[in-house]
């Protein structure tokens, strides 16, 4: 959820001005196929960009692309939709940063 690691030196975290998500759709067709690679994909990564990293919160985001995913569907964008599948099957580990899903 954060795109500048820690790890790195306030001097080299300069340079990370931001996030990017590239998408060479001259190799994509047709148009469901670019959909679906970057549905919802797209609004996951404006929330790591956008929101402050102290307000960032995991189950929220996947929360709102639940709601997320049934408007692209309503609307007849082809999207990845893993997360209806998955939204009640999902366990966050933070203390050991673990993702169980059963």
């Amino acid at each position: 959820m954060e795109p500048v690691p820690a790890l790195l030196t306030e001097n080299k975290r300069k340079h990370i001005i931001g996030v990017r998500a590239n998408v060479w759709n001259e190799y994509i067709s047709p148009t469901q196929q670019v959909e679906y690679m970057l549905l919802p994909r797209i609004a996951a990564l404006a929330e790591v960009q956008w929101t402050q990293p102290k307000i960032k919160n995991y189950q929220d985001l996947a929360k709102y692309l639940v709601n997320l995913i049934t408007f692209y569907e309503k609307d007849g964008l082809n999207c990845v939709n893993i997360y209806l599948i998955l939204k009640q099957n999902i366990n966050l580990i933070f203390n050991t940063k673990q993702l169980q899903l059963t």
